[in-house]
């Protein structure tokens, strides 16, 4: 079945996604101009899109890591962020778990728990096992510490 509305090499149209077809202009004749004529209002332009700063994600700043893989972990607090562990779930596309669903961690252990090395996970289900023990570990004691700082609270425990 022959699709309507294909384009013909030499035609003198181009499709644009959202002009449909235009004629072909080259630079020097103003096409960039007889094309904004011809386009649907400008919209205003969107604002970037930034990760909003919460308490719990400031609170990584100048923290020691918790995760600690060894081999990975840079022990330096200037590079420890907030690292939000996507594959336990309640997340998909582009967003993010709670920030309950993170820990403290450096550069170097971000990176293996994000983008492993092929050598890394040569055994995959025996790295995932290790990426569990550390990340799940990491997670205790990163909410122990939000804890203790007052940025968690949870009624009935003594701190």
């Amino acid at each position: 079945m022959k699709r309507g509305g294909e384009l013909q090499r030499g035609s003198g149209l181009v499709r644009r996604s959202a002009l449909g077809r235009v004629p072909k202009m080259g630079r020097a004749d103003g096409a960039r101009e007889a094309i904004e004529a011809m386009a649907f209002p400008k919209r205003k332009s969107m604002k970037r899109s930034r990760s909003v700063m919460t308490p719990l994600r400031k609170s990584a700043q100048g923290e020691g890591c918790t995760i600690q893989k060894v081999g990975a972990c840079l022990h330096d607090p200037k590079t420890v962020v907030l690292v939000h562990m996507r594959w336990l779930g309640d997340c998909g596309g582009s967003l993010k778990p709670t920030d309950l669903q993170a820990v403290y961690a450096c550069s170097g252990c971000n990176r293996w728990t994000d983008s492993p090395t092929p050598a890394e996970t040569a055994d995959r289900a025996a790295y995932e096992a290790e990426r569990d023990f550390y990340c799940l570990r990491a997670l205790v004691r990163t909410q122990l510490r939000m804890v203790a700082k007052g940025l968690i609270t949870v009624k009935g425990i003594a701190v």
